[in-house]
């Protein structure tokens, strides 16, 4: 806490602007439609391993979250004040920092699969996006640095594991990321002493990663589509393929309603559709069938 005071002593208007726009790169919203361009577009081996890190070093962050149950740093001290816009973002339990776990599952793969001399932006990226958590005041060092931790060991390892021949047994990756994603939604509907608004992150987070391994495995199994395809049909792809994400974020929960088992629903509907779903109707794209 300390630190986090002697950050927020030094914060300025401007500051907390470019730190507000920096945590951007940590959010859902951005991760969501990188991964969904990158996949749909460009490079489909990358973005499983994203996908891969991020379901990983995510899931063990969202159960470390409802395990510990440390609160944000102005509930720990009262007389502490954070940046008042960073709050709405600031959901769940403090430890460790989502934003930054996120920020991490993407930035670090494309480091590590990148060989240009900008690989060292990418990987700086996790850092300042942590750094703009604690600056903002809603996460402390211990939180950002466990974050960065998990996923760039995460990152490592998925990495490690792309350049074997495991990575070509789509079974076995769907059935590892399924039984990691499953044991963590079946722990977080278990904790019945922890309030709605604080578990949802995590099933959210868990019903997605079921859903990644579901999807990933219909796609590698049957869709294997090519993500070569003209200009146009490619902006096709991204604007309707995204508009249908939305759709299904909103349209889910405006006609089931909000209850935690909804929001399971949703998040594997929306991750199948991202993976598997589009994929398999905008095949006639493709170069090649």
């Amino acid at each position: 806490m300390e630190l986090l005071r002697d950050i927020a002593a030094m914060r300025t208007p401007f500051g907390e602007k470019l730190w507000q726009f920096f945590t951007f790169f940590g959010e859902e919203t951005f991760i969501v439609v990188v991964l969904c361009i990158l996949f749909w577009c460009f490079n489909k081996n990358l973005s499983y391993k994203i996908g891969a890190t991020f379901f990983l070093g995510g899931l063990l962050t969202q159960g470390l979250k409802i395990t510990f149950q440390i609160p944000r740093p102005w509930v720990l001290d009262p007389n502490f004040k954070p940046v008042g816009t960073a709050i709405e973002t600031a959901t769940s339990f403090s430890f460790p920092s989502g934003h930054t776990a996120s920020a991490g599952s993407l930035f670090f793969p494309m480091a590590f699969s990148s060989r240009r001399w900008w690989k060292w932006l990418l990987a700086l990226m996790p850092f300042v996006v942590g750094f703009s958590r604690m600056y903002l005041g809603v996460h402390t060092l211990l939180d950002v640095g466990c974050a960065l931790a998990i996923t760039v060991v995460f990152a490592a390892i998925v990495q490690a594991v792309s350049q074997t021949k495991l990575w070509d047994k789509p079974q076995v990756v769907a059935l590892g990321l399924l039984a990691f994603s499953a044991a963590v939604l079946i722990y977080a509907f278990c904790r019945q002493d922890i309030t709605r608004d604080m578990l949802e992150d995590c099933i959210k987070a868990a019903a997605a990663g079921v859903g990644f391994a579901v999807g990933y495995y219909i796609e590698k199994k049957w869709i294997d589509f090519d993500t070569k395809a003209v200009w146009w049909r490619q902006i096709i792809k991204v604007v309707v393929g995204i508009g249908v994400v939305l759709a299904i974020k909103s349209g889910v929960k405006m006609l089931l309603g909000d209850a935690l088992i909804v929001d399971a629903v949703r998040y594997f509907l929306l991750i199948v559709w991202i993976i598997a779903g589009w994929p398999a109707l905008f095949r006639a794209f493709s170069r090649e069938k």
